[in-house]
């Protein structure tokens, strides 16, 4: 009973909450932005034309922005950030300090988490723009997780050597495992679903821009 609800929410999630059902008149171009913590960031930037045949046809809905931090500060800041409670429970167990966006300095890991539509997902990437904190010391060995905290069963990427090669600040663009978000999505009928996102202790977060392709 338990997967058919989920099921059942997922096929009315197309025509009630996403608002895309697949159409070759709907133009990928009418992006809808969502802010979550604070932003400065105004509309969401648009695709060109010439990316929308290349973008898989059940894709060609309203994609959604959810952006945290302000693009547009370069690490002016500070500005907070929001954290789900299995993401919390991880900085609490693991007796972690916690920087924010914008927060320079050492040994402060970093953790920004997202709600996600009660919808299947069929295209989803992720930004991030981040700065060494310790150029001559440990971070060369940070790393970025995406997934459900605590990360050991939920992951939708790779671990990210963040600083493999150096170069700071830079803006890393991820794909992310639609495959694992959907899969986690359907076994569950907890809605909203949360993505964390998760940076080790020597390294400043500007922003995270999550855009996500509804079905």
């Amino acid at each position: 009973m338990k997967t058919r609800l989920v099921n059942y929410r997922v096929l009315l999630c197309a025509a009630l909450i996403c608002g895309s059902i697949a159409s070759p008149l709907l133009d990928i171009t009418q992006a809808q932005t969502t802010r979550q913590a604070s932003s400065g960031v105004g509309d969401a930037p648009v695709a060109a034309q010439e990316d929308v045949a290349r973008i898989p046809f059940d894709c060609r809905g309203r994609p959604l922005v959810y952006v945290a931090g302000n693009a547009a500060d370069n690490f002016a800041g500070p500005e907070a950030s929001t954290l789900s409670p299995a993401l919390n429970s991880y900085f609490v167990s693991n007796n972690l300090t916690r920087r924010v966006f914008d927060d320079g300095g050492k040994d402060r890991a970093f953790g920004q988490s997202f709600q996600l539509n009660c919808c299947k997902i069929c295209k989803a990437v992720l930004e991030i723009r981040v700065r060494n904190e310790d150029p001559n010391g440990l971070a060369s060995n940070d790393g970025l997780a995406v997934g459900v905290a605590p990360f050991t069963t939920v992951r939708f990427a790779p671990g990210y050597a963040i600083w493999n090669p150096p170069g700071s600040p830079r803006t890393i663009t991820l794909p992310l495992n639609v495959s694992a978000l959907n899969d986690y999505i359907m076994k569950s009928a907890n809605c909203p679903w949360w993505l964390d996102v998760y940076v080790q202790d020597d390294t400043a977060v500007d922003y995270v821009k999550l855009t996500v392709s509804y079905y």
